[in-house]
């Protein structure tokens, strides 16, 4: 029974944090569009002229305990001098160029983005529930008397609790990786919307490889 509870917790502490973060996001729940729609949108070419986004690599330092001070970069974008911080930013430079590929990547980023932030804080309600329940438990270990003098001992069952710590911490590490997954996808999208401005949009309805995009989908190895 308890094991069930446990399920039905996860299961409503996922679900709310995800639409959450789609309402935070300024990305409200929608049904995906037709086919006849997506395929509309694909053969429209806009004539317009755009310039392409700058791709801007940043060095810093951080200390590591095993090699002590280490060099990182870090990668950020910007559009005509102005960065691009969150997804509507991205939306509002890349989606008038009407390429579906760069336009999938987006939605595939926003997605992950919700998805991720309703695992962490999905994660985090069901952790802190699983130190509640070990709690509770290690407060009632110990020995009473029934009413017939006999002494009783109650030992602590931790199955429960270690399951939600557990599961608790899978979520948050799914959370981070999905949300490392979207910013692939946000990279994958600058890049091919690039690869399209700079050719004078003459790739505009040809698929190309996402030979720019940071990384490969972490979340498949969970």
């Amino acid at each position: 029974m308890r094991k069930l509870m446990v399920l039905i917790l996860t299961l409503l502490a996922v679900a709310p944090g995800r639409l959450w973060a789609q309402l935070a996001n300024g990305n409200p729940p929608i049904p995906a569009a037709s086919h006849s729609h997506k395929k509309r949108k694909g053969t429209v070419l806009s004539k317009l002229k755009f310039d392409p986004i700058a791709v801007n690599e940043e060095s810093y330092e951080y200390y590591d305990a095993d090699n002590g001070w280490t060099d990182a970069t870090s990668v950020n974008y910007s559009f005509k001098g102005t960065p691009l911080e969150g997804q509507k930013d991205f939306e509002r430079v890349i989606q008038p160029l009407g390429d579906p590929e760069a336009d999938g990547l987006l939605r595939s980023a926003a997605d992950q983005d919700d998805w991720g932030q309703g695992l962490l804080w999905g994660g985090i309600a069901v952790e802190t529930a699983g130190w509640t329940d070990f709690a509770v438990e290690m407060m009632d270990m110990g020995t009473s008397t029934d009413s017939s003098g006999r002494i009783i001992d109650h030992d602590p069952n931790m199955v429960p609790s270690t399951i939600m710590i557990l599961g608790g911490v899978g979520l948050i590490l799914k959370g981070v990786f999905t949300q490392l997954d979207a910013d692939n996808d946000r990279a994958g999208a600058v890049a091919r919307y690039n690869a399209v401005v700079q050719s004078d949009q003459k790739l505009s309805m040809m698929v190309l490889p996402g030979s720019q995009a940071v990384g490969l989908g972490f979340t498949q190895a969970f």
